[in-house]
């Protein structure tokens, strides 16, 4: 059995921190809609996501050629394809996205949290090189939390039968991730009280690869490459090409 390296994701210190900067940025996240209907499938945290329409500036905290910058950067431009967001690159020190690649994991705040994080540190982590495999999946998983979405195996629907103990076994042997580590990423179920709930979808690129050893053979999902349908539903959706007709905006006059 051999997975893509995992990503985690970088929670919060100051849940009030957290709840007050989504909302300075976007009053749109004081309420989330019950139901989304429309076919779109994705799971994002509703108080995190960026107002639709703004400029999110890209900052390298590590040295890269100006080429080696924009093979990054079509990561982000491919999701800017469906999201109304203008990511741009930068050397403004204090650049919404900061980005670090010389490290050993990738991990990434969610949406707005990285309003939050000091702005020496980086607010995102690329530890897969370019070229290697697995590079572009890994760039298009991580800019995904960078809007504010979360991880999709992680849906109240998705109900993956996980025999723990050799998840907990196969992640600590392969990862060196701990318990808790397996707990926050992989095993929780995400609070439907505080994601934008939508239908759960296997293809997504913010679903995990589930090994059918990992479910006693009982369920699999393989390794997800591209933007599914639905990602891109959900991106078009939560980042509306209006930022005025942002599709849960009139519950704030209408709760």
């Amino acid at each position: 059995m051999k997975q893509n390296k995992p990503c985690s994701i970088i929670r919060p210190h100051d849940e009030s921190a957290s709840h007050h900067a989504a909302l300075r940025e976007n009053p749109a996240n004081t309420r989330a809609p019950n139901a989304m209907g429309h076919g779109i499938r994705a799971t994002g945290y509703f108080k995190k996501f960026w107002r639709a329409g703004r400029t999110l500036r890209v900052r390298f905290l590590d040295p890269h050629s100006f080429i080696g910058k924009m093979v990054y950067m079509a990561g982000f431009w491919e999701w800017q394809r469906y999201a109304n967001i203008d990511f741009q690159l930068s050397e403004d020190e204090d650049a919404e996205i900061r980005i670090r690649t010389i490290c050993d994991d990738s991990c990434s705040t969610i949406g707005t949290d990285a309003l939050i994080i000091e702005q020496s540190e980086a607010t995102l982590y690329l530890a897969i090189p370019i070229g290697e495999e697995g590079f572009m999946a890994t760039l298009r998983h991580e800019i995904g939390h960078v809007l504010g979405f979360e991880h999709e195996h992680m849906h109240r629907d998705a109900n993956i039968p996980w025999n723990k103990e050799k998840v907990y076994a196969y992640y600590l042997e392969e990862h060196e991730w701990d318990k808790e580590r397996v707990d926050h990423n992989i095993l929780k179920t995400v609070d439907p009280d505080n994601v934008a709930d939508t239908d759960y979808d296997t293809t997504s690129i913010m679903h995990y690869e589930v090994d059918a050893e990992l479910t006693d053979g009982v369920f699999e999902v393989g390794e997800n490459n591209e933007l599914s349908e639905k990602d891109i539903k959900a991106a078009r959706y939560f980042y509306p090409k209006d930022p005025d007709s942002v599709p849960w905006k009139d519950l704030l006059d209408n709760p």
